[in-house]
């Protein structure tokens, strides 16, 4: 009880004072929506079509590694490998939900598989910082604008 009256009297204090955090600035607005809440969360139950992601050059400049070195491996396979952990980083830090990450990340893996790509084991944390930040910025521009790549 003596806690509900500390709490009341305080509220009672504080009751016409301004919140100490200030408002932000807009990253986008209303009139740049390209779709509604409801386009958004029927999208997200879709298969993320590979030709809306413009990836080949991207990912080969991701994973570079000539299939004649002793330390190649399968690009596919080491993003299978790092799955779990790629997406839930993605979701985290963008607040994109993780089935749209995961079909996001299924999708390169699936490309990658068809660009036949090697990833250099001996560079496998570089490998893993850029698939993750290409991820993270390929999800944040669908979180703004709808859309994965942007003409």
């Amino acid at each position: 009880m003596e806690k509900l009256r500390y709490m009341n009297r305080i509220a009672r204090q504080l009751s016409d004072v301004d919140p100490v955090r200030r408002r932000g600035q807009t990253d986008i607005t209303v009139d740049e929506m390209e779709m509604t809440v409801a386009d958004f969360y029927r999208r997200n139950g879709e298969e993320i079509p590979l030709g809306e992601l413009a990836l080949d050059a991207d990912l080969r400049d991701i994973f570079d590694a000539s299939k004649r070195l002793k330390t190649a491996k399968s690009a596919q396979q080491f993003l299978q490998q790092h799955r779990k952990a790629v997406v839930d980083k993605v979701s985290y830090w963008t607040g994109a939900q993780r089935p749209l990450i995961k079909k996001l990340v299924e999708s390169i893996e699936k490309k990658i598989g068809e660009l036949n790509l090697f990833a250099d084991s001996r560079r496998e944390p570089e490998h893993l910082i850029q698939i993750t930040v290409y991820a993270t910025a390929l999800a944040m521009n669908y979180m703004t604008r709808g859309k994965f790549v942007h003409p």
